[in-house]
């Protein structure tokens, strides 16, 4: 098979949007949960502690605000991640989809000269190859 190299990076199909779309939130809402039991843990502390001693207030406040760093730095370069991520999984699996679709388009056109390339490791390599080799009989 050709070895070519796809020019754009996100197919422009509905397909690879809900692909990536269920990708980032089944990434995202998982770490949202968890960041929101964190903060609801803490806050409960500290509501239910209004009495707390204050040596130990002088030590928890500097750990919340260390906290709150973190997560309002943390969570915007996780989110640019995972978008990077689901765009990236997204296109490797429906991008071999897509160029299936359009070739197979294309030879039911009639153009049975067509053949179908795929690049080296596209999971449907095998699915190119064999038609590949029907389209070799027929012709």
């Amino acid at each position: 098979m050709a070895n070519f190299k796809r020019n754009i990076f996100a197919v422009k199909s509905r397909l690879q949007l809900k692909y990536a779309l269920l990708l980032i939130f089944s990434m995202l809402i998982p770490s949202m949960f968890m960041g929101l039991c964190m903060y609801y843990f803490i806050f409960s502390i500290i509501t239910e502690g209004l009495g707390i001693p204050e040596p130990i207030a002088y030590n928890l406040f500097p750990v919340l605000n260390k906290i709150n760093l973190m997560m309002a730095l943390g969570l915007p370069v996780i989110f640019i991640g995972f978008l990077i991520a689901g765009i990236y999984i997204s296109n490797k699996l429906i991008g071999p989809i897509n160029r299936l679709k359009k070739d197979l388009q294309q030879i039911a056109e009639g153009d049975i000269s067509h053949r179908i390339k795929m690049r080296e490791g596209d999971d449907l390599l095998f699915i190119a190859e064999l038609v590949n080799k029907i389209l070799d009989r027929k012709s």
